[in-house]
């Protein structure tokens, strides 16, 4: 016989089955805590927040330029070419703010 589909499989907690000691704060099997429960969550600093929107505008430029190029357009502007230059460097600023971050972080 068949076991019923319902049933755990041997040696596979189950969320029912979940030991009691992890407490209501956390998932029921993997034991993680939801972002939104973390007492001491960071919010991002103003450099990664600058960092952000300029890797956005870069990769924004870089689907258009693509698409441009894709549509079989060879005259694409020198300032889409130029604008998708800010991928690359909000991409630095972001590493580099993170990188600052965790020194004040490890000083304080």
């Amino acid at each position: 016989m068949t076991e019923p589909a319902s049933s755990a499989r041997a040696g596979r907690p189950t969320a029912r089955s979940a030991p009691a000691d992890r407490g209501g704060a956390t998932g029921p099997v993997t034991g993680a805590r939801p972002l939104s429960r973390i007492k001491n969550r960071r919010k991002a600093g103003p450099l990664y927040k600058t960092a952000m929107v300029i890797f956005t505008i870069g990769l924004l430029a870089i689907c258009v330029d693509a698409v441009i190029f894709v549509a079989g357009s060879r005259d694409i502007p020198l300032w889409l070419h130029l604008v998708t230059v800010l991928a690359p460097i909000g991409l630095g600023l972001g590493l580099a703010g993170t990188v600052l971050e965790a020194r004040r972080d490890r000083q304080a």
